[in-house]
């Protein structure tokens, strides 16, 4: 496939050079026939463009036209998103099935967390220990061997970033509650999951 990109002006001239030759068929660009052909060449503009792009619009991390078969692969978007997601955080959220391989360590959730666009970092608890605890630390009981937090942004603003994201993407998205549904979705169901918030932006 040709990896040159026609403009709708191209395909007018190549249509009017196709017209029989005579003064019945006029080639001037400014004509009924010229009109109609640039109109004509902008749809066939656009199909080649489709179709150079096709193979980067149907992978989940850059697909743009084919988002809903992919959420349908995946049954997306799941009750934590709802219909409001982003193409991008839609992305995101398919990325985040398709590499999910279950697990319930510290790197799986950050891993998760860092696969729709949230960066996260863990805090776990332990028992009060003599011998172990240094002066200044808490003391926690022996059901907090059953507890961890979650340090979250409290405010994400992800900007527009050329090369990640396509036309149609806002400029700004701001993601909140989302991270917290998922993460408690694949939480344990014998732990207690804390989150502690903070605010940050995305660079």
């Amino acid at each position: 496939m040709p990896s040159h990109r026609y403009s709708a002006e191209d395909f007018r001239d190549a249509l009017l050079k196709l017209l029989p030759s005579g003064l019945l068929w006029n080639r001037s660009k400014e004509n009924g026939l010229g009109k109609l052909f640039h109109v004509l060449g902008q749809v066939y503009q656009d199909g080649t463009h489709r179709a150079l792009s096709l193979l980067s619009d149907l992978f989940p991390g850059t697909t743009y036209h084919f988002i809903q078969e992919w959420e349908k692969t995946f049954d997306l978007p799941d009750s934590c998103m709802g219909d409001d997601g982003t193409p991008e955080q839609r992305r995101n959220a398919i990325i985040a099935k398709l590499t999910d391989e279950g697990g319930s360590s510290v790197r799986y959730y950050i891993t998760l967390a860092q696969n729709l666009g949230v960066p996260i970092t863990i805090e776990e608890f332990a028992p009060a220990r003599a011998g172990i605890m240094r002066a200044g630390q808490r003391c926690y009981g022996r059901h907090w061997a059953f507890a961890w937090r979650v340090q979250i942004p409290r405010l994400v603003v992800s900007r527009f970033r050329s090369g990640r994201n396509t036309a149609g993407n806002r400029l700004r998205t701001w993601q909140r509650g989302y991270i917290e549904c998922v993460i408690r979705k694949h939480s344990p169901a014998h732990t207690a999951l804390f989150f502690r918030y903070f605010t940050t932006e995305e660079r």
